[in-house]
């Protein structure tokens, strides 16, 4: 199958580790991979092919829309300086489905996808003309975008607090994102929690997915004679909904159901006494001690949104 890969977020790509891992969970399935990204520089090949995974990137210099549009975004979440570049790259390519990355450019990608002619499924929601999309969509939802939004202005002041919650008003947002969402062929989201919220806006249980951010764990490999590194109960690549990532965009391609996976257990649960396991000459209570023991590790952006002050509180009692 071909991907299209739609990341218009302001910033270089690579890296995002999110994309990165999806990459290597769909092109090792055997998948065709193209990720569509913002041309930030002119130091940026305009095309490259990943050597990691083969998946071949597509950078696009899109000017900046006027003052006023981008203003106007703000509420229709629309971003017109896209249309054409977008649909040039769906008449070049021909993908099989578009794979979206977060909310800002969700309506933008159904618009164009709705406008271009493609032998998928369509999917449109009952009341909502015009919705309708005949190349799949996937939407892949980072986070609750409205309600982290909210939480990140939590700290400003009170004047740029109003502002902000004018330009990125949370209740616009959600209708904004349960429209769009209901006219995916399919949803993925990180953690149960969310699969919940979004079933609970209307969409089809057999269109919702999880896959879990759990890490790599490659990224963090110990090596070495004296170290032993244990996963828990289940290989981590599994936990972290790698698998999953191909079985949704195939099913995106066809009708029929694709349960919602069970919650993969979290790094953080697994039993300290299985962690490490330091050999030498440490006597016995040492040995004991460092058994109890376990080194919890928390990779992700820090805001306010991010809850990790709750996290932190939380481990004395752990």
């Amino acid at each position: 199958m071909k991907i299209a890969m739609i990341h218009l977020a302001r910033h270089r790509f690579p890296p995002d580790v999110r994309i990165e891992k999806e990459l290597r969970a769909l092109c090792s399935a055997g998948h065709e991979v193209i990720v569509v990204a913002r041309r930030m520089g002119g130091d940026q090949p305009a095309e490259e092919r990943l050597s990691e995974t083969g998946a071949r990137v597509v950078r696009m210099a899109v000017p900046d829309a006027p003052a006023a549009m981008r203003l106007l975004s703000r509420f229709t979440l629309q971003m017109p300086e896209w249309y054409e570049p977008l649909r040039s790259f769906i008449a070049r390519e021909a993908p099989d489905v578009l794979h979206v990355h977060d909310l800002p450019a969700l309506p933008t990608v159904l618009h164009v996808a709705a406008s271009v002619p493609g032998d998928g499924m369509a999917v449109s929601s009952p009341g909502e003309a015009g919705s309708a999309s005949l190349i799949p969509v996937v939407a892949d939802l980072h986070e609750n975008m409205p309600a982290a939004l909210r939480a990140y202005r939590s700290e400003f002041g009170v004047i740029r607090r109003l502002r902000h919650a004018v330009l990125f008003n949370y209740h616009l947002w959600r209708a904004h994102e349960e429209r769009a969402l209901r006219a995916c062929a399919r949803v993925i989201v990180v953690v149960p929690e969310a699969a919940e919220r979004i079933l609970a806006s209307g969409v089809p249980e057999q269109r919702i997915v999880v896959v879990s951010n759990t890490e790599d764990p490659q990224t963090f490999c110990v090596e070495g004679p004296d170290v032993a590194v244990a996963t828990g109960g289940e290989d981590v690549a599994d936990a972290a909904g790698a698998a999953d990532v191909p079985e949704a965009a195939e099913a995106a391609e066809m009708p029929g159901a694709v349960d919602v996976p069970e919650a993969a257990e979290s790094p953080e649960a697994v039993d300290g006494a299985g962690a490490v396991d330091a050999a030498g000459p440490a006597d016995a209570g040492a040995r004991s001690s460092a058994a109890r023991s376990f080194v919890a590790g928390y990779v992700g952006g820090v805001g306010p949104h991010r809850g990790i002050d709750t996290v932190l509180r939380a481990m004395p009692k752990v």
